[in-house]
């Protein structure tokens, strides 16, 4: 039997871009519990195949739509809490797995992270088959703005150490952000101003999944979608996978719209595991002699 969402204690969880579809998305788990906490809101003013804000639209009985609660204020609500739970670590080490499509290619890393907010840094030590070995290392306002590459194998492995700007051509051809978007305050920073901006706009449902689990944790997920491909949403469904007991962003999935409609289509996937917050990394762990760069 399902939990009333008052049974869980006050944390978070997930939105994407998709055709409409009769059968809801699979629960994250088969444990997964669906809450009755659907909202919708699909009746917002249409202006030439565009949304029209909802606080410019009216509904039947004249009231104003923006005098409706957005089925993604709360789910925002949520989603903050998690961003201040991973704002407020200075650093912390974890295993990042990133699953995207990239110009039409799928893409997948697993990398052992070393983070660190003040300054903005970053390494990473990749540990799949197919990258195993290769080092990044970025650090913001050091050499020059841009981030150290070192392979472990292959032909690129004779160049040794090199220097990439993280927007250059060679990081976009493999990822769809840049290494100064990584880290647990970015994901869910992004998901905040994602919601924020699609709260202006109907179309939308939200729903909770409060007894899902990821490697064994009790977390909270929150999706959000829509039925309808629009300029104004990016993406037809997103979850936000939220740690029951750390508050900690664990996982994001972003569900692009499929072109000819069908079901979305998994464009991003991040998941942060053996989350260790009990550490004091210091300049050495950010320090090319420290991995022979």
């Amino acid at each position: 039997m399902s939990r009333p969402a008052v049974a869980c204690s006050p944390c978070p969880a997930g939105c994407s871009r998709s055709a409409r579809s009769s059968a809801p998305p699979a629960p994250p788990s088969r444990r997964a519990a669906l809450i009755v906490l659907t909202a919708r809101i699909a009746s917002a003013a249409l202006v030439g195949g565009m949304l029209t804000p909802i606080a410019s639209a009216q509904d039947a009985a004249g009231q104003p739509e923006a005098a409706k609660v957005h089925p993604l204020k709360k789910a925002i609500s949520y989603a903050k809490i998690s961003q201040q739970a991973a704002e407020a670590l200075p650093s912390y080490t974890a295993t990042f797995k990133r699953r995207e499509i990239v110009n039409g290619k799928p893409v997948q890393n697993l990398a052992r992270m070393k983070f660190r907010a003040e300054p903005f840094s970053v390494y990473l030590r990749f540990t799949n088959e197919e990258n195993a070995g290769r080092q990044v290392l970025y650090v913001e306002d050091q050499n020059d703005g841009k981030m150290m590459v070192r392979e472990a194998a292959g032909i690129s492995s004779i160049a040794g150490t090199v220097n990439l700007a993280p927007d250059s051509a060679l990081v976009t051809t493999n990822s769809r952000h840049p290494i100064t978007r990584a880290g647990l305050a970015n994901l869910t920073r992004g998901v905040v101003e994602q919601w924020t901006a699609e709260s202006r706009y109907g179309e939308c449902d939200v729903k909770y999944f409060a007894e899902a689990e990821l490697n064994g944790r009790p977390v909270v997920v929150i999706e959000s979608s829509h039925p309808i491909p629009r300029r104004e949403f990016r993406f037809a469904r997103t979850r936000l996978w939220m740690d029951k007991e750390t508050k900690l962003p664990v996982r994001l999935q972003q569900y692009e719209f499929r072109r000819g409609g069908g079901e979305p289509v998994l464009a991003e996937d991040y998941t942060y595991t053996d989350i260790k917050t009990d550490v004091r990394l210091s300049d050495r762990d950010f320090h090319p002699a420290s991995y022979k760069l």
